[in-house]
């Protein structure tokens, strides 16, 4: 792929270019759950489905800590390359990866041992902890490779190899529908079956990608040896990426939060409504996030810059290209909503019907999805990060545990399919609260600064 120098004038069609490495990774990365998710619907049934998206939210909060070395390593290592001192940036990235595997294996072992006890902590249902414990078990004990994996789609950028990231993420997705398609179908090894279809593609992906940076003379980043002085960055690494952390953690946390509800209002067969759901929008939230992830990068040096006209040209195209994303997603999830919960709970004619409804609802909330996101980053590539941590807080965690409680209490158990849409009203207001505030004085304070000059 051609690399677009930051420095021309960015269309539609060149931001989404710039974008596709980054899509792709997380496309491939979440495909995992996708093909799980319909093997175990269609060929356990509802229950177990239920149990999937039941504690997928508990493995992505622990999944998140690859996340947090990804983003610090590369911001740290990225700074060290610009000092010309890449030597010092490669041992900062070793040191790096070998904590976040010995963290991965700590608390690993940790949860795959209280995984029950957590489990009936959420509200678990007796029938349902054995296929959430079987499940869990098999996810977490591989944890410090899906770390790699995680941590990976920051780094393969700052390696300047993002292409060959994206193929080793098309290589993992093949690999776990391969493998669940055997373990789930010739040898008959359940849920279980799909969690270690998972985890052995995810290993081996891993062991791909270290072996690469152990050898490879070609990459910015590579393996070498680290000293003892050089953990004495890794504050620092934890520093810089414990947003990136918080954001995933917490958004996954109230996905617990609002399973827990829906247990209690509908059982099983609303978690499983739910989870339908939640893989369309995932499906969509890869290309929101690589378009923000790379406005982040566009933005931070269009503002280095001082260039106002190239900002202010940005961010229209940015909610064009977002507002068009998800009028896409809302007809998506509208349109085809019988076809898509046909694929997942037609084995149940309740959960079918229930997961029919659930789509055409939040479907007027896919509307304003990617133009969030795509503020939130915005803001941070100016480095505005409170406005960037308001847009996050309101859609991630305030608004939904919020609205769940409230909507069912005022308005009957099925209001709480509306808590989707009215987060993403909320949050929309805000963004064009603070892009008419935040954004415009920060702008003017620029101009200011440049007048001055």
């Amino acid at each position: 792929m051609k690399t677009i120098d930051l420095s021309e004038h960015f269309t539609c069609s060149k931001l989404l270019l710039y974008s596709l490495p980054t899509i792709g990774n997380a496309l491939a990365i979440t495909s995992f759950q996708l093909i799980d998710g319909s093997f175990i619907a269609n060929i356990m049934g509802v229950t177990p489905f239920a149990a999937v998206n039941l504690v997928s939210p508990l493995f992505f909060m622990f999944y998140a800590i690859g996340f947090m070395f990804g983003s610090g390593t590369s911001a740290l290592v990225s700074q060290y390359m610009g000092q010309e001192d890449p030597n010092r940036g490669q041992r900062v990235f070793t040191m790096s990866m070998v904590a976040m595997m010995l963290v991965g294996l700590l608390l690993g072992t940790a949860a795959t041992v209280f995984l029950p006890g957590l489990l009936r902590m959420i509200g678990t249902s007796e029938t349902m902890v054995p296929y959430c414990v079987e499940y869990g078990r098999r996810m977490f004990i591989f944890l410090p490779f899906h770390l790699i994996n995680a941590a990976f789609l920051t780094l393969w950028i700052t390696a300047g190899k993002s292409v060959l990231g994206f193929v080793i993420s098309i290589v993992n997705g093949c690999g776990n529908a391969l493998l669940d398609w055997l373990f789930m179908g010739p040898l008959h090894m359940g849920i279980g079956g799909a969690a270690l279809a998972s985890s052995i593609a995810a290993t081996l992906t891993a062991i791909i990608i270290l072996c690469y940076f152990f050898h490879t003379r070609t990459s910015s980043l590579r393996f070498v040896r680290f000293t003892f002085q050089d953990i004495g960055e890794l504050w620092q690494i934890c520093y810089n990426g414990l947003s990136e952390m918080v954001g995933s953690a917490a958004g996954n946390f109230t996905g617990l939060v609002i399973n827990r509800r829906l247990l209690l209002l509908f059982g099983e067969i609303g978690v499983a409504a739910m989870g339908v759901f939640g893989y369309v929008i995932e499906v969509f939230m890869t290309l929101f996030l690589g378009i923000s992830e790379t406005a982040i990068t566009v933005v931070g040096y269009k503002y280095g810059e001082k260039n106002r006209m190239e900002i202010d040209d940005l961010l229209k195209k940015g909610l064009r290209l977002m507002l068009a994303a998800g009028v896409v997603a809302g007809l998506t999830c509208f349109v085809c909503s019988p076809i898509i919960s046909e694929l997942y709970l037609g084995k149940s004619d309740e959960a079918l019907q229930l997961a029919v409804q659930v789509l055409r609802i939040s479907a007027m909330g896919c509307l304003f999805y990617g133009i969030i996101i795509f503020c939130s980053s915005f803001f941070t590539g100016l480095g505005d990060g409170l406005s960037s941590m308001l847009i996050s807080g309101m859609m991630s965690v305030a608004c939904p545990i919020v609205l769940i409680y409230a909507l069912p209490e005022l308005f009957g158990r099925d209001a709480i399919w509306f808590v989707t849409p009215v987060t993403t009203v909320i949050s929309a207001v805000l963004c064009v609260a603070l892009l008419k505030t935040r954004y415009v004085g920060l702008m003017n304070r620029m101009d200011s600064k440049m007048d001055k000059s």
